[in-house]
């Protein structure tokens, strides 16, 4: 040790450079992805149809409950009795008022209980992290009325979470002052970046001259993530300013999103009690659940460009652009978007969007069950995404690789106002008050 510290500088034994691991991405490439567009929409239509009297019955409650009555055109005659009595109505909403006053007089909603004793003064933190997710994040007000109304009106009330982590790109300007002619301009660029971008690592010039940058920084929020990059732009004003466009992309929300679903956007096999997956301790489970997504082609675009859809291909993407929307092809009456589209006409909606046949938006069956995804005989619990008009699948996942946790449970909430054993639909309240409207 002491003879290599004599030694003169330079001549010291390098250590042998490690080799950088390889970057292998897990993907489920093997899978047979027509098998499994087929089956996934092919026992979506047999679910969608085996419900569909259920559904008109729904639509006709609930037109009741609303007061929506036959015209006097009606082959009734012209001469018969059209009033409306607002039993159901009245009676819907005065528990709605009962159990929304429950709910959000007390807040938090739910308090921590600590198990050993050492993590007694985390209750409180624990408390307030949790209403602030659910009641400012997650717009928690909002998601009780809807949660509650569906309850109230429809006798089973379903709620979808998850975490949401999104992406925007802003831009920001800034007014700077005017060029100085006694400080050299590369600094002027330099103090100014610094300013925008105090974690900057690099800027490089975009171009022959000094007015466009790309600037590499480190996200102040995220100290172990990637190198972020920004375009910054500077321009001349007429008052002799200088104002610069930062482009960039931000955390636009990071925290939990919870969804309130009408009830026909959730389709499960006749006979399921629950949308939980079959187990010994649950056998009358869901075996599998359909829930019923919109979302735009960009959206599509875009997760294909980042990896999240990581089974598309651009032969897909483009098919995915030139098929129509769901608003063209939702026809039968057992279709989510059809009993969706009679509640429209029924309020004095245009359900057509006039000449728009295309707005833009596609539907996607996010699938949860269980399938041989690994060639091993056996099934996992996993989640397919399956665009509906073109009949692409577009990812799949291991369910516990989104939503961790032991017992395994997939991510939905539901309540019922009066159950059925056995039943995965409920007796609402307007079912029960039918009879005397």
């Amino acid at each position: 040790m002491q003879d290599d510290l004599q030694k003169p500088a330079g001549t010291e034994k390098k250590l042998k450079e490690v080799p950088k691991p390889r970057r292998r991405k897990r993907s489920f490439a093997s899978l047979d992805r027509q098998r499994v567009v087929d089956y996934v929409l092919g026992r979506f239509q047999i679910d969608l149809d085996a419900r569909a009297e259920w559904n008109q019955k729904r639509i006709d409650r609930y037109a009741k409950l609303r007061g929506w009555l036959p015209t006097k055109g009606h082959p009734l005659g012209s001469q018969s009795s059209n009033v409306w009595m607002p039993i159901m109505l009245v009676a819907s909403m005065r528990l709605k008022a009962s159990l929304e006053n429950a709910t959000k007089s007390m807040r938090p909603l739910m308090s921590a209980k600590a198990l050993q004793q050492r993590n007694m003064d985390k209750q409180d933190s624990i408390n307030r992290l949790t209403d602030y997710q659910f009641f400012v994040e997650a717009a928690g007000e909002r998601v009780l009325d809807d949660f509650i109304s569906n309850l109230v009106d429809d006798g089973l009330a379903i709620a979808h979470t998850r975490w949401v982590r999104r992406d925007e790109i802003i831009h920001d300007v800034r007014g700077l002052p005017g060029v100085s002619d006694q400080i050299p301009i590369d600094f002027q660029i330099y103090t100014a970046l610094k300013s925008f971008f105090p974690t900057m690592i690099d800027a490089l010039p975009v171009g022959a001259t000094d007015y466009s940058w790309r600037v590499f920084y480190q996200a102040e929020e995220e100290a172990e993530g990637p190198t972020r990059e920004a375009l910054v732009e500077f321009y001349d004003t007429e008052d002799g300013r200088i104002e610069a466009h930062v482009a960039k992309r931000v955390r636009a929300y990071d925290g939990p999103a919870v969804e309130v679903h009408d009830l026909e956007d959730i389709v499960v096999p006749t006979r399921s009690a629950n949308l939980q997956p079959p187990s010994p301790e649950n056998p009358h489970g869901a075996i599998y659940v359909n829930r019923v997504c919109k979302t735009t082609v960009d959206e599509i675009r875009r997760k294909m460009k980042d990896g999240t859809y990581d089974l598309m291909t651009d032969e897909d993407m483009q098919k995915i652009e030139n098929d129509g929307s769901w608003m063209q092809n939702s026809w039968r009456t057992s279709d989510p978007e059809e009993a969706k589209q009679m509640k429209d006409r029924e309020e004095g909606q245009d359900a057509s969007w006039g000449s728009h046949q295309d707005i833009g938006q596609r539907v996607i069956v996010e699938w949860y069950g269980r399938w041989d995804v690994d060639g091993d005989g056996l099934e996992e619990n996993v989640i397919f995404w399956v665009a509906r008009e073109s009949k692409i699948l577009l990812c799949a996942r291991y369910l516990t690789e989104l939503y961790p946790g032991v017992p395994v449970k997939r991510p939905f909430a539901e309540a019922r106002l009066f159950s059925i054993s056995n039943r995965f639909y409920a007796m609402s309240l307007g079912e029960i008050l039918e009879p005397v409207q």
